[in-house]
């Protein structure tokens, strides 16, 4: 835990360093001239005019996308483990050894799910494989849908109906 708190802290440091950059790079870019033989009849457009009294007009926007944030988050855990597992596994430690070949089979198996899904058409989807429960993280999920992916997943792993989990985000 302590390992995934010290990534996430790099990351969020790498974003807002980016963030200030990209900022610093626009504001500092430099215009393009405008052409000698410029002749403002020759666009078509009206110019943009805002009202002084309402002020400057910004428009926010917001890319947060959970599932996304949440894959991020399985990902570095799933690293942290993995690079723990490898250094027990070179000090000669054979369960860490055999459980790290449990842990890159079962990421390849989530993965393997997940490209399925998109190839069907279902869109992103995160999964999680744990010992007793397969979770699937969708957006958007419906009635429809839901029951189609559950098929999907039961026919292709050894889970049973009870252990497949959809959750719409």
């Amino acid at each position: 835990m302590k390992n995934f708190l010290g990534w996430f802290v790099v990351l969020v440091i790498i974003a807002f360093a980016i963030t200030l950059w990209w900022g610093f790079h626009e504001k500092t870019a430099p215009s393009a001239a405008i052409p000698e033989d410029y002749e403002e009849d020759f666009y078509d457009e009206e110019p943009v005019t805002s009202d002084p009294k309402e002020g400057p007009t910004t428009t926010v926007a917001s890319y947060y996308d959970p599932l996304l944030e949440y894959r991020l988050n399985r990902d570095i855990a799933r690293d942290n483990t993995r690079l723990a597992l490898e250094k027990l596994v070179q000090f000669g430690n054979l369960d860490a050894s055999q459980e790290l070949v449990n842990q890159n089979k079962k990421a390849a198996k989530e993965e393997e799910l997940e490209g399925l899904l998109k190839a069907k058409g279902f869109g992103e989807a995160v999964i999680t494989i744990e010992d007793d429960k397969l979770t699937v993280f969708a957006k958007n999920l419906t009635r429809e849908t839901v029951e189609v992916i559950g098929e999907l997943i039961f026919s292709l792993t050894s889970f049973s109906k009870e252990q497949i989990v959809l959750t719409s985000i």
